[in-house]
């Protein structure tokens, strides 16, 4: 059994019994030339043929990548299962934060999108999440406007 990276509650004001932690390793692809939606990365199944250790981004040598270049779209996919004490129940998708837009698929359905960077946000993904079987979840991100400016692109920094 692999250790979970940062596994207590982010909000233990908000914490519930059955709270079920997505921390650890997730599938992962820079999709620098925006093909990811067109292509459905999203849907369960397609190879995005790197991973990544989340909670770290992927400029962190500890979400196992490293890479400070500038990515303007990435794409990250957990597959789960719905833990038994959670079936019958509502079942929402929570997100500390994304950088600075994110569209969320669950089972190949778009489950929402948010906009905004470092702003915590979820989804109910009751009607879309499958409760005895595995769940895929994958989420395109596209980062902040000002790290994908040509001005930060040429220099590979951020403006």
């Amino acid at each position: 059994m692999s250790i979970i990276p940062r596994p207590e509650h982010p909000r233990p004001d908000f914490i519930r019994d059955t709270f079920h932690n997505l921390n650890g390793t997730w599938a992962f692809a820079f999709d620098d030339a925006n093909r990811g939606e067109a292509e459905a990365w999203y849907k369960p199944g397609y190879d995005l043929g790197g991973s990544i250790l989340v909670p770290f981004c992927y400029q962190s040598k500890k979400s196992g990548i490293g890479d400070e270049t500038i990515h303007p779209y990435l794409w990250y996919r957990r597959s789960f299962t719905v833990p038994s004490d959670m079936r019958g129940r509502r079942v929402f998708l929570r997100f500390g934060a994304v950088d600075f837009e994110a569209k969320v698929y669950v089972n190949g359905l778009m489950a929402g999108t948010h906009r905004g960077g470092y702003t915590p946000f979820g989804f109910d993904i009751t009607a879309t999440c499958c409760v005895k079987a595995r769940t895929t979840c994958a989420c395109g991100w596209r980062t902040s406007p000002i790290a994908a400016s040509p001005a930060a692109s040429s220099t590979g920094k951020k403006a």
